[in-house]
């Protein structure tokens, strides 16, 4: 059986992953926190500052390998909490006011699936 996908956003310090890890940590079931700026920071070189125009690629690239690992989780059984700042600045940090988004999916990934920031609410997962 597949696992679900909750996926928080919002600025920094909004309490994210505060509440990733203590819906992870209290889970009934097998349970996966993904923290989106951690894949931000394995890029050890050529990195570029996600907010800036000229980091699109790197982006698109980032996002794709965030929604293969929160989906091949969710497909292996686990339930996932995806923790990460909105927008293409996601890694960056901004004046914006605190508030955080929530966004389930009960829906299993199949096929390739992919991740694009959205302007009008919380990343969309899509399966290609």
């Amino acid at each position: 059986m597949a696992g679900s996908l909750l996926i928080l956003t919002g600025p920094p310090g909004a309490g994210k992953s505060t509440v990733a890890r203590l819906v992870t940590e209290n889970a009934p079931h097998a349970a996966v926190h993904l923290h989106t700026d951690s894949f931000c920071v394995w890029i050890r070189t050529g990195f570029v500052p996600p907010y800036l125009p000229e980091a699109a690629r790197q982006n698109d690239v980032v996002l794709g390998v965030i929604a293969e690992a929160a989906c091949g989780y969710a497909r292996g059984g686990y339930d996932v909490v995806l923790d990460g700042s909105s927008g293409r600045g996601r890694c960056s940090r901004s004046g914006t006011p605190r508030c955080a988004t929530v966004w389930t999916s009960s829906t299993s990934c199949s096929g390739r699936a992919s991740m694009s920031p959205s302007r009008a609410g919380p990343p969309a997962v899509r399966r290609n």
